[in-house]
């Protein structure tokens, strides 16, 4: 947004190579893909914090959504889903704060 202009942004994904690590630390997301899940209307999906030095995984989080019931063609409305846990979860950002903390936070 642009005061009250909003302005549409490309989506770009750039792989670029390098020779050695810049972080000590990363976090990556993948889908669970298992089978039947999305004809039943579940999706899954799993954030880890990794030590990039190490390969240690230093924190997992692992949901799944459950959506049908809903009058489209599809059946499905994910922004409606009922999600697993149930527990009110951190957001991503949190969640990856909870396991790296800058050194002077640290205790």
């Amino acid at each position: 947004m642009d005061g009250t202009r909003s302005h549409r942004v490309p989506y770009i994904v750039k792989t670029e190579g390098v020779s050695s690590l810049k972080s000590r630390y990363g976090y990556t997301w993948r889908g669970i893909p298992r089978l039947h899940d999305r004809e039943f209307g579940i999706v899954g999906g799993e954030l880890a914090v990794l030590d990039l030095q190490t390969n240690e995984v230093l924190g997992i989080r692992r949901g799944f959504i459950r959506s049908g019931g809903v009058r489209n063609l599809t059946g499905i409305w994910w922004l409606g889903g009922q999600v697993c846990p149930v527990k009110k979860a951190l957001s991503s950002s949190q969640f990856i704060q909870k396991f790296l903390k800058p050194i002077s936070e640290r205790k």
